[in-house]
């Protein structure tokens, strides 16, 4: 079975983002709200943010990097 790519709009990068900031641990009320909301379906917004906690893991643990929540994208800086 292939996986199928998601693309987002800016915009919606921007709202799942602001989310992400305020909080990284979503129930699954605040996914369905926020999937509604950018017009995504629940499993990819849920994906987005499984995503995302890996790479700010990945970041506070191997590059040391403490402010890393408040980027907006993934360069190393």
């Amino acid at each position: 079975m292939r996986w199928q790519l998601t693309l987002f709009l800016v915009c919606q990068v921007t709202i799942l983002q602001e989310q992400f900031r305020r909080n990284p641990f979503p129930s699954k009320y605040e996914l369905s709200a926020l999937a509604h909301r950018i017009g995504k379906n629940k499993r990819v917004v849920q994906v987005w943010f499984q995503v995302h906690l890996l790479l700010l893991t990945f970041r506070v643990l191997l590059l040391g990097r403490t402010n890393t929540i408040a980027t907006s994208n993934y360069n190393t800086q």
